[in-house]
């Protein structure tokens, strides 16, 4: 496919732009489905930062009770 822009398609270029648009179409597929999955590994770590949270939380009211 010639680079300059000319405004004429060639016959033969319609096939390398229909190639060009499908690779362009699968690779951002691709990353959604990557990025879906980091948003659920995100929202799994948010998850267990929680769970850690209220763990401390309640170590810290056991050594309170202690303390006194």
């Amino acid at each position: 496919m010639e680079t300059k822009i000319t405004g004429i398609v060639r016959p033969g270029d319609t096939q390398e732009v229909k190639d060009w648009v499908e690779k362009q179409i699968r690779s951002f597929s691709e990353r959604g489905d990557d990025i879906a999955e980091i948003k659920a590994d995100i929202r799994s770590l948010r998850e267990s930062i929680d769970i850690m949270h209220e763990k401390i939380e309640k170590i810290e009211g056991r050594l309170e009770k202690l303390s006194e």
